[in-house]
């Protein structure tokens, strides 16, 4: 997982580096820097074994995405679609 969320966030930057008209997302710098964030913070939450946030920060990334960005955009389809594998992997049993 870890390499495919450090070139979603890698294409993410570079959509977040191009002037608003220019980018497919038709997101605005906030709604991008939100979306990274939020990428970032579930990452580390999965990684610190805190599945529950992480999937709540994946499912938040998601939202945003379909709330207001151009579902015509190749990356907003990719951080949908990562979102949702996210949400459907199995998770852990809770340790006894």
């Amino acid at each position: 997982m870890t390499v495919q969320i450090e070139a979603l966030l890698a294409t993410l930057n570079e959509e977040l580096r191009l002037a608003k008209e220019d980018r497919a997302t038709g997101a605005s710098d906030l709604s991008l820097q939100s979306v990274v964030s939020l990428l970032q913070r579930a990452d580390k939450s999965a990684k610190a074994g805190q599945s529950a946030i992480a999937r709540e920060l994946f499912d938040s990334a998601a939202r945003q995405v379909s709330d207001s960005w151009s579902f015509r955009s190749t990356l907003s389809i990719e951080v949908l679609e990562f979102a949702r594998r996210i949400e459907s992997a199995p998770t852990k049993p809770p340790a006894l």
